[in-house]
């Protein structure tokens, strides 16, 4: 049986680790008690989530599909920054698409508007208006 990893105390996104909970007959992963720091509330959730970074908060935040989690993860490991390109004519294409830059690989539109909503990527703050932005950064 592989040993377990102690992450008592750590943070991960908006959540602190406080206790490990007892083992339940008939469940394989225990689980981690933690604390979020953004609604003060407390849940429950195994350590493989946790370090994985699948979740950052108890649930009072939107929670990241598994593209916009590796939308944000590809972002912080090449440090490229991710663009909304608007459609040139409404008619041909109403869409508007995303790219990361400078290499323009082509990006789910599902996995960016999921990673800016959960609060993952920052804006760089270069729209036409104060609320709409064209290109983000994963946030530190």
């Amino acid at each position: 049986m592989p040993k377990r990893i102690d992450i008592l105390g750590k943070r991960y996104g908006h959540l602190s680790v406080l206790e490990l909970t007892e083992k339940v007959k008939g469940v394989r992963a225990r689980q981690w008690v933690v604390a979020c720091d953004a609604c003060d509330g407390r849940a429950q959730f195994t350590g493989a989530t946790l370090r994985a970074g699948m979740v950052t908060s108890c649930g009072c935040r939107p929670r990241l599909n598994l593209r916009g989690f590796n939308l944000v993860k590809r972002m912080k490991a090449s440090e490229q920054r991710l663009c909304k390109s608007l459609p040139n004519s409404l008619a041909a294409n109403p869409e508007t698409r995303f790219f990361l830059e400078p290499s323009g690989k082509v990006v789910r539109r599902d996995a960016a508007e999921a990673a800016i909503t959960a609060g993952e990527l920052v804006s760089c703050g270069d729209g036409l208006f104060a609320e709409t932005a064209q290109t983000w950064t994963a946030a530190p």
